[in-house]
Formats: structure tokens, sequence, C-alpha cells
């Protein structure tokens, strides 16, 4: 990641993804997919939508801010 200040607030910083990160999109995305392909390997679609309310709702009990 590249980081420069931001021109129109001097307090921030932008990202940016340098010319070798854009290279290694690709495979970054075909690794997830494998993982989420194996993690969610014999579940329909009604057991994918559970996990998730499942997951969200751990993230709001676990949200210092209240979720």
């Amino acid at each position: 990641m590249e980081r420069t200040r931001d021109p129109e607030d001097s307090r921030a910083y932008r990202l940016a993804p340098t010319a070798k990160a854009r290279d290694g999109l690709p495979r970054f995305i075909s690794v997830s997919n494998q993982l989420l392909d194996a993690a969610f390997r014999g579940l329909d679609d009604a057991g994918i939508a559970r996990a998730a309310e499942c997951l969200a709702a751990i993230r709001a009990n676990l949200d210092p801010y209240g979720g």
C-alpha cells in the first residue's frame, strides 16, 4: 500500500494499492474463493444465511460501540 496525505484533511492519509498489490489481486481472489468454498461446503442457501445471521449477532455482541 502507498500512503499519502489527504490534500483536503492534513490529519488524514489516503491508502492506495501498489502495482505489486494490484498484480497479486487475482491470486488473492482465487485463494479466498477456495477458502470460502471449503468453509461452506455442504451448506445450502438456508444454512449459509443462518450462519451469516449468527456471525452478525456475534459481531454485534462484541462491538464495543453497541453494534
